[in-house]
């Protein structure tokens, strides 16, 4: 067992004098290793995190939006189609357990169709006959949560804020050329968790997410299922994302709608 905690020449030269080691002594070695340590060990732990990434998202669309009318099939009658479409994210995380975690992402989805329309009315406006459509679906999402686990397996719950700005128009392509565009707009609070799998000395990771909520006939799931590669401060992602919208007269619009596809994104981390 060690008993000295000077260097050996200094606590061999006192004791050859028959002087035990003075406490001011001891003092003025052991302060000066002790603040050294002190100082060192942030400079070694991993204090705060920034990740940025973007990510482009092969997006399908399904289900069906009205507006004071029928029911207009988004797929089947407007002929949107998949399309690429873009979204990019920011991620401060902190070592701090009380103070949350905060990602923004943000999400623009623009797909044009062209479709037949059997006489509907859309907002006041008759629709009939073949129609060139444009569905544009902006999310700025804000996240704040907190790690419940953090190991080789890590589990995070939070809240999420979504805010949706969309925006229809559908126009005649014939007959009486007319044409009809609608806008609305929503801020959906919601709650969120995560789980993900890291797979030591291989650069690889999984996760899996999930943020809903529903209330008076509105409700509303962003999901998303990712494999992850990391080399160095880059991260390669792979993945799938589903966003299910219901919406119930927000703006005057009725919307039931599913985009989903895959992903593939690429991120640093600092």
């Amino acid at each position: 067992m060690t008993r000295n905690v000077l260097p050996e020449g200094v606590a061999a030269s006192h004791a050859l004098k028959g002087k035990p080691v003075s406490r001011s002594l001891m003092t003025r070695w052991c302060l000066p290793i002790l603040a050294t340590a002190v100082l060192a060990a942030p400079a070694q732990a991993d204090i705060l995190g920034l990740s940025l990434g973007a990510s482009t998202w092969y997006t399908g669309i399904t289900g069906d939006i009205s507006s004071g009318g029928g029911d207009f099939q988004l797929e089947d009658e407007l002929g949107f189609d998949d399309s690429f479409n873009f979204s990019g994210f920011a991620m401060f995380e902190n070592p701090i357990p009380l103070i949350p975690n905060v990602r923004v992402q943000y999400s623009a989805v623009d797909q044009d169709g062209n479709g037949t329309v059997s006489a509907k009315v859309f907002d006041g406006v008759a629709i009939s006959g073949r129609t060139s459509n444009n569905l544009q679906l902006n999310q700025a999402d804000a996240i704040v949560f907190w790690e419940l686990l953090d190991t080789v397996v890590h589990i995070d719950f939070g809240l999420q804020a979504k805010f949706v700005d969309g925006k229809i128009s559908i126009r005649e392509k014939t007959g009486a050329f007319n044409r009809v565009e609608e806008e609305f707009k929503a801020v959906i609070p919601m709650l969120y968790g995560g789980a993900g799998l890291n797979l030591p000395l291989t650069g690889l990771s999984a996760y899996a997410s999930v943020a809903g909520i529903g209330y008076s006939g509105n409700s509303i799931v962003d999901a998303n299922l990712a494999l992850n590669y990391e080399v160095s401060m880059v991260d390669v992602t792979l993945g799938w994302r589903e966003l299910q919208i219901k919406l119930e007269d927000v703006d005057d619009v009725d919307a039931d709608m599913t985009l989903g596809g895959p992903f593939l994104g690429v991120g640093l981390s600092f």
